[in-house]
């Protein structure tokens, strides 16, 4: 199984009355497939878990799983358990996610934290499902004091001693703790996610992979930026991420939050609609023009730094 490289983000996409908008989600996977993404990750917040109910989850979680093996039975695709559940339900989601193709299950364990052993037990346990499990460690809130808290670094190294554990998202955006991760002995791969800039800073680090931000909207951006990256050419790599990444995060992402300006980029490139469901509320027309007018000028940035063909080109010839 082939973990190292850039991972691809699967959205929820709504109709306009909040039903989820199966149609869309399709074409979207297809979109990213058709574009050499071969690493589809299914994961709580991006997929809207939080406005879902548990028989949503898991029709959806069966839903990509199936189309992204239809479109290409070589993609690696993960899904995930709801964000807040218990233990014995996440081994009932990892199980159907097996049953039904998945090649890892993400767990992600939002209950706050108390204790390593409360952690380790969670994820010993999963090994019941019989399936590889991506473990994603987002930053916990403590029990003690509701602080937030990274995962204690012997905690993480006693993880990925676990069999069944392939492979980590590691989700602090945090430059020393990244680099602490990094010095451990495991075998367990190490998934980054965040801004290009800061994957930049661990480029000695030689990461095992990250996920993608800006390449939501063609999987091209992403397979550029980690050639160069995993080539080390630290001037052509800090021109890209200077022209190209850096614009979307400090423009769009700082003014209109990364979740709904995501969103609304597809609905740009005429991928799918911004709709959310409350209490998650989409951009309003107002903020979808400042986005609109962001992307009019930022395609052709794109374009010379990767020459590729104009994105609106191509969803344009899809639509039609």
């Amino acid at each position: 199984m082939n973990l190292s490289g850039p991972y691809f983000t699967v959205y929820t996409a709504f109709q306009k009355d909040g039903d989820i908008d199966y149609k869309s989600i399709s074409n979207y996977i297809n979109y990213l497939i058709r574009n050499g993404a071969d690493k589809l990750y299914l994961m709580p917040y991006n997929g809207r878990y939080s406005q879902l109910s548990m028989d949503e989850i898991l029709s959806l979680n069966r839903f990509v799983i199936k189309e992204s093996k239809v479109a290409n039975k070589e993609t690696l695709v993960i899904v995930s358990d709801p964000i807040h559940c218990s233990t014995a339900d996440s081994i009932k989601f990892a199980v159907d996610a097996k049953k039904n193709g998945a090649d890892l299950f993400s767990s992600i364990c939002r209950e706050k934290f108390y204790s390593n052993e409360q952690i380790i037990s969670h994820y010993e346990k999963l090994g019941d499902a019989n399936i590889p499990i991506f473990i994603h460690n987002m930053p916990f809130l403590s029990a003690t004091d509701s602080q937030i808290i990274h995962w204690p670094i012997d905690l993480v190294y006693n993880l990925s001693k676990l069999d069944h554990v392939f492979a980590m998202k590691e989700d602090t955006k945090d430059i020393n703790y990244a680099k602490k991760l990094m010095e451990l002995p495991i075998e367990a791969k190490l998934i980054f996610a965040g801004r290009k800039s800061y994957l930049l800073e661990l480029i000695d680090l030689n990461i095992d992979g990250y996920l993608n931000g800006i390449s939501m909207i063609n999987p091209a951006i992403s397979h550029h930026f980690w050639e160069l990256y995993k080539n080390k050419k630290i001037k052509d790599l800090s021109d890209f991420v200077k022209k190209v990444d850096d614009p979307f995060w400090d423009v769009l992402v700082k003014r209109l939050g990364w979740h709904r300006c995501n969103k609304a980029s597809l609905e740009y490139f005429k991928i799918m609609k911004r709709n959310e469901r409350l209490p998650m509320i989409c951009l309003s027309d107002d903020e979808f023009t400042y986005v609109s007018d962001f992307w009019d000028k930022h395609v052709n940035e794109i374009n010379k730094c990767i020459k590729f063909v104009l994105y609106q080109q191509e969803a344009n010839q899809k639509d039609s």
